[in-house]
């Protein structure tokens, strides 16, 4: 299974920062999370509030408009933001989930978080994934890419003020 660590920050032409206003407050994404060929959907950035867990939302579409709450294992943080990404992480085949938001109630301590999906709707928080818990400016975007082309996935984060980007790559244990 890989473990993440940061990456060193890309150098980018001047010119091509964007209004860090113009970012959504929730990213939500569609996908067949429980590979029953119908479209699901992921959602952070839901705050119920300070006493109350919250995380990623997930729901099942059962192709008739229809939706099932499938958010067990994801209600771990205090503060959520908006960035979430879905991909597979550890290659089992499953989509995994990776959010932010913070497990404290201060603004500017974002953190990352995997989730591994199991397939079929259920979520299990990955403790010693190498991604930083806290620490980080507001998160605006999370996403995931293989930058390098060697069949994993790099987590790529947009935060802060100025819309810094830093980039965790997997290692392996």
């Amino acid at each position: 299974m890989p473990a993440y660590v940061k990456f060193p920050t890309p150098t980018l032409p001047s010119g091509t920062g964007y209004p860090v206003h113009t970012c959504p407050r929730r990213i939500r994404i569609a996908s067949n999370v429980n590979k029953d060929g119908h479209l699901d959907l992921v959602i952070n950035g839901t705050f119920y509030g300070f006493d109350k867990p919250n995380g990623p939302d997930v729901y099942l579409g059962d192709g008739s408009g229809g939706w099932r709450a499938s958010s067990d294992g994801l209600k771990v943080l205090k503060l959520p933001s908006s960035g979430v990404a879905l991909g597979d992480l550890d290659r089992d085949g499953n989509l995994d989930i990776v959010a932010s938001g913070s497990v404290t109630v201060a603004t500017e301590s974002d953190g990352l978080f995997w989730f591994r999906g199991d397939g079929r709707g259920g979520w299990h928080l990955v403790q010693e994934s190498g991604l930083p818990t806290s620490g980080l400016s507001l998160l605006h975007s999370v996403t995931l890419a293989d930058l390098y082309h060697d069949g994993f996935l790099e987590v790529i984060a947009v935060s802060g003020n100025k819309g810094s980007i830093t980039i965790w790559r997997p290692t392996l244990k």
